[in-house]
């Protein structure tokens, strides 16, 4: 039923959610080591980068 959605969602946040990365690290001086999106439709964590 859900074929595709977690790339739909991947590509659709990637961007956005590499300038929170970046940001935060250079704010706190510290590696941010995992991304994720929660999709409450998908009732899962999807893990970007």
């Amino acid at each position: 039923m859900w074929t595709g959605q977690e790339a739909v969602l991947k590509q659709r946040y990637d961007t956005q959610l590499r300038y929170y990365k970046d940001t935060l690290e250079q704010l706190t001086g510290l590696e941010v080591a995992e991304t994720y999106i929660y999709s409450f439709s998908l009732n899962k964590a999807i893990r970007l980068f």
